[in-house]
């Protein structure tokens, strides 16, 4: 992790940065203007002319929409305030109808025309998108002739032409019939863009496909209704018996899951087993280091040494008073501690053959105690 507290210009930078995505989260007039420049860009990208040798620009211009919708979905008043959603290339195809590989082309082909940027970078197949600003001046036009739309967009509103935006990824559309050409084919029915001058589609196509929204009972469908009917459509089985559209889009849904499942249950997998090599290297290594300091020591007795006697205690000195010749146990014992006493010492023994009696001093017996 990066260490900024050390740098002033950094913390700085980083603190501005913080204090700035706070009051776009808090404030509701910022919160409202990132899902105008939201909205401003997906009708930016769905009026923009098809860049020359662009391939699969429909689907492109699909995916732009489907990172778009998230984006405004996230930067509702309780939504996560994410403005460059995570898009995986699997979940992406779920949305498409496609296959993993053909969503990254799609990704890959709409951030090569300009229309989305990757934010940072991240390993494997998920990656932060942000819808771009259109830099055609003629592009920029044409969207505030439909300024209106991205009011609508940006507050939710249920039109028409929002409804039509905003229903890409509709299993209806993903895995029916009609497919992402038919709902670019009613966004340009609702948003008044002719395909065929605007998007390159040739001409039959452009027809065969707004004859099918016809016959579909989409071309003219509000709101409500619009959705009503793509429901209808995906739960309608095809004529051959296959199943359903919004079966194929919960099989394909499920598909994905179990793929993901999968490969991280094998990512777990692969760590833990680095993460074992890992160990059993440093034991090894913490082994090799004690034999090596273990190494050429000499070998020392582990029985426990005898505990040495303590020290014989120094022998007392003795002081003698010599005894009176008539000394008698009985009648000068008193008198002869009150002798002793008065000479510091501390009557210890009378040896009445030998004529002496023996005396401790008393501060050394203090001494001792």
């Amino acid at each position: 992790m990066l260490d900024v507290t050390g740098s002033t210009p950094a913390w700085s930078r980083t603190v501005a940065t913080s204090r700035a995505h706070l009051r776009s989260i808090t404030d509701p007039s910022s919160r409202r203007s990132r899902r105008v420049s939201v909205a401003r860009r997906l009708v930016g990208v769905l009026v923009a002319a098809t860049p020359a040798g662009a391939k699969a620009a429909d689907g492109a211009r699909a995916a732009v929409a489907v990172v778009a919708r998230v984006a405004l979905e996230n930067l509702v008043d309780d939504g996560s305030m994410i403005g460059e959603p995570l898009i995986s290339r699997p979940w992406l195809a779920v949305q498409l109808g496609c296959a993993p590989l053909a969503a990254g082309r799609h990704l890959k082909t709409a951030a090569a025309a300009g229309w989305l940027t990757a934010v940072g970078h991240r390993p494997g197949s998920a990656q932060s998108w942000k819808p771009n600003r259109v830099a055609d001046p003629t592009v920029r036009l044409a969207i505030e002739d439909h300024a209106q739309l991205v009011d609508d967009l940006a507050d939710g509103a249920a039109t028409p032409a929002t409804e039509a935006v905003l229903s890409v990824g509709h299993a209806a559309w993903s895995f029916g019939p009609l497919g992402t050409r038919g709902w670019l084919a009613l966004v340009a029915a609702r948003l008044d863009i002719d395909p065929v001058a605007a998007w390159g589609w040739p001409t039959r196509t452009a027809r065969a496909t707004t004859r099918a929204l016809a016959q579909a009972g989409l071309l003219d469908a509000g709101p409500a209704s619009l959705t009503a009917r793509l429901n209808t459509l995906a739960h309608t089985a095809p004529a051959d018996g296959g199943p359903t559209p919004a079966q194929a889009a919960n099989a394909a849904e499920d598909h994905r899951r179990a793929e993901a499942a999968a490969r991280k249950a094998a990512v777990l997998e692969v760590r833990a087993a680095r993460d074992e090599a890992a160990s059993e290297r440093r034991r090894e290594i913490a082994a090799a280091r004690a034999a090596k300091r273990t190494a050429g020591r000499p070998t020392t007795s582990t029985s426990k040494r005898p505990t040495p006697p303590p020290p014989p205690a120094p022998a007392e000195k003795l002081k003698t008073v010599n005894l009176p010749s008539d000394y008698d146990p009985v009648r000068h014992a008193t008198a002869l501690e009150r002798l002793m006493s008065s000479r510091g010492l501390e009557l210890v023994e009378v040896r009445a053959d030998e004529g002496v009696a023996l005396g401790r001093p008393i501060a050394a017996r203090a001494q001792s105690a």
